[in-house]
């Protein structure tokens, strides 16, 4: 009896379990809280990409007066007008509208280029696609607020977030050799 094939099983079987246990646990964490669910009281400002996750999930929350806030100078002027020119429950329902697909996000390529000046990458993957973001933050008065927001590219993956990129072969019953 060979016993190559039963323990090529029984390491596949115990690799399975392992990733159905780990899958599940961050199943129920996302289920839980989500970007868009983050605790916007527990994010301090002085923290810069503390600052894109209260932007983000004020979004999320249709919250324009919190999502205003991360920002500062002219494109908070330019924000503040768009939102002011249409009813609260407009506003509300466009932030949440923009975010509403949100999977994820990231930061990277943080430069800090002055005392207070620092600028980073912003990506947010969303069900069909990905948007990227050139954010430059400024500090003042020990707060940092976002000053631009320069758009980079947007890009629609091969497969959707969230589609399985596999199928599970079943088992005929046959054993190996």
């Amino acid at each position: 009896m060979n016993s190559k094939p039963a323990l090529r099983k029984l390491l596949a079987l115990a690799v399975t379990i392992v990733i159905v246990g780990v899958g599940t646990v961050v199943l129920r964490q996302n289920s839980t809280e989500s970007p868009k669910s983050s605790r916007i009281n527990s994010i301090q400002e002085s923290d810069p990409e503390r600052v894109i996750a209260k932007m983000l999930t004020a979004a999320g929350r249709g919250d324009a007066a919190t999502y205003l806030d991360c920002f500062q100078g002219a494109l908070r002027e330019t924000l503040a007008r768009r939102l002011e020119s249409i009813s609260k429950k407009t506003a509300a329902t466009e932030l949440r509208n923009s975010e509403q697909d949100l999977k994820n996000y990231v930061t990277t390529d943080s430069e800090l280029t002055a005392d207070d000046e620092i600028t980073l990458v912003l990506e947010r993957t969303y069900s069909d696609f990905k948007k990227r973001h050139r954010v430059k933050l400024l500090r003042s008065a020990g707060d940092w607020k976002i000053v631009e927001l320069t758009p980079l590219d947007r890009s629609a993956p091969r497969i959707s977030y969230g589609t399985p990129v596999f199928t599970p072969v079943e088992d005929s019953g046959s054993t190996e050799n």
